[in-house]
């Protein structure tokens, strides 16, 4: 994958949802899309602790952060939208669920973002029987086709879609692999 923390992902029409399994994934359909940039990684525990130095914001953890690799956690929604301002101001945000879906599984609208199948070596859910979060890009066959690594597994990700109930998306250490399909 090239280097920097941002990808682009192109405009385009991309597979969204699913015709099977959960009912809140249905249906399969295509959405026109913008282009846009995302973090290539999940945002880690140095990455955020930069933001909580310099705007003295809520701190998740305690007295002491966790390793400075490991994806950072216990963040609201709140914080992560103005993390993002933050950190690709003027204009940075939370993708959409539907933009974080199209750079999860790319044109061609896969299941996961290495391809159909779940695979144990591709990602950190619960089949890869961890304990917990690990850090950030531990597996690289887990990449998405714009770039994107740790998009299934490792820890659930927020996105700017929602009213009442924000929209996470990408499953963690302890999911399933189903709940970290794409679509889901």
């Amino acid at each position: 994958t090239a280097a920097g923390p941002m990808v682009a992902v192109p405009a385009g029409v991309y597979a969204i949802g699913s015709d099977s399994g959960s009912p809140s994934a249905r249906p399969r359909h295509t959405a026109q899309i913008g282009a846009f940039t995302i973090e290539r990684t999940e945002v880690t525990v140095g990455a955020y602790r930069a933001y909580v130095e310099a705007t003295k914001a809520r701190s998740p953890w305690g007295a002491s952060a966790p390793d400075s690799t490991l994806p950072v956690t216990r963040v609201s929604w709140g914080d992560a939208a103005n993390y993002c301002v933050w950190r690709y101001p003027p204009s940075g945000r939370l993708p959409t669920e539907v933009e974080w879906e199209a750079a999860a599984r790319g044109s061609a609208g896969r299941a996961f973002p290495w391809g159909e199948g779940a695979g144990a070596a591709n990602a950190n859910t619960k089949s890869a029987q961890r304990t917990g979060p690990i850090s950030v890009a531990s597996f690289p066959r887990g990449v998405s086709p714009f770039g994107c690594l740790d998009m299934a597994g490792n820890v659930w990700e927020w996105t700017g879609s929602g009213a009442d109930e924000k929209i996470i998306r990408g499953g963690a250490f302890d999911s399933l692999p189903m709940y970290a399909r794409c679509a889901v």
